[in-house]
């Protein structure tokens, strides 16, 4: 996996800069050239640059002082500070972890912090006692449905029966884990989703208390224990991404209605902070409008973070006439 050499980082707070020299670890001979880091603040600049270096995307050289933060994001002061930004965004989840980075760039003794699945989210496992029960419980199942699945003898739907004949046999219960979550009073379910091919794949459905709203998110290729068959913390993790896409989802949707079928209006510009939006839930957003149909002609600006709609809508003259 390639990587950037990253070397004489220079950070001017008075005119808000942060640049270096960069060189693409993939290309040979190794060739640096100065680049600026992007960002609409220094604040985010410098988040985002701790960001690749902890996670390796960056390498600085062995004698800068941020070289102790190269890699490490499985280091135990770390090892949460990845998941904690699917939750917090970057530029939040720097600020929770900056006395530690700080102490790890100081060369000392930094402190451990509980992660934000560790603070704030309830894990409750049901009939199935605990995780490790759990993954093991899930590593049979679906061994036991790889082992079945190639049976031509079986049909689909004989293979459903017996899959949940073998759940109920090793004490399997549903939902398999229950997560109550921080946002909108969330609970969030993991099972599993036996595709049509018989492949053992999971779902995550993601509730909202209040209102009753209810969203299944469906895995069609990704085996089960991908998520079960990891740390509790990892598990929790993946789970709690399904949450924040819900809650993407949710504003979508109030958004799209209020602004997708205006009539008349050609340039109609929203922006983003009146969504109320993390930094990380963003991508997501834009993911949502890039893939409806009802919202096709748009731009956004990521300078301004302003979407501008462009909407095209022929009108009979004789309403221009007529009113």
């Amino acid at each position: 996996m390639s990587y950037y050499h990253i070397q004489n980082i220079d950070i001017d707070k008075e005119k808000g800069t942060i640049t270096g020299q960069f060189a693409d670890s993939s290309v040979s001979p190794m060739t640096y050239f100065k680049s600026e880091i992007k960002g609409k603040d220094i604040h985010e600049k410098y988040s985002h640059l701790m960001y690749d270096i902890i996670v390796g995307n960056y390498h600085p050289n062995s004698s800068s002082k941020y070289y102790a933060l190269c890699n490490a994001w499985a280091d135990p002061p770390l090892r949460n500070f990845i998941g904690d930004c699917t939750i917090l965004g970057v530029e939040r989840t720097y600020d929770k972890y900056k006395n530690v980075i700080d102490a790890l760039i100081k060369n000392k003794e930094p402190e451990i912090i509980k992660s934000e699945i560790e603070l704030h989210y309830k894990i409750d496992y049901g009939e199935n006692k605990d995780y490790k029960d759990l993954s093991q419980k899930v590593r049979d199942v679906s061994n036991f449905m790889q082992g079945i699945r190639n049976n031509k003898n079986l049909s689909h739907k004989d293979k459903l029966v017996i899959f949940k004949e073998f759940k109920e046999k090793i004490g399997l219960s549903n939902p398999l884990v229950k997560m109550i979550g921080m946002e909108h009073f969330t609970e969030i379910y993991l099972d599993f989703n036996i595709t049509n091919d018989d492949y053992p794949s999971y779902k995550i459905t993601v509730e909202n208390t209040e209102t009753g709203e209810i969203k299944t998110y469906k895995s069609e290729s990704m085996n089960i224990t991908w998520i079960t068959d990891y740390e509790e913390n990892e598990m929790a993790y993946k789970m709690q991404n399904y949450e924040k896409k819900f809650v993407v989802y949710e504003k979508y949707k109030e958004f799209i209605n209020k602004n997708i079928f205006k009539e008349h209006s050609q340039n109609d510009i929203v922006k983003l902070e009146k969504l109320d939006l993390k930094d990380n839930e963003i991508r997501i957003f834009l993911d949502m409008l890039y893939e409806d149909d009802r919202s096709k002609d748009f731009k956004y600006d990521n300078k301004t973070k302003e979407i501008i709609f462009n909407h095209t809508k022929e009108v009979d003259i004789t309403d221009e006439m007529f009113g």
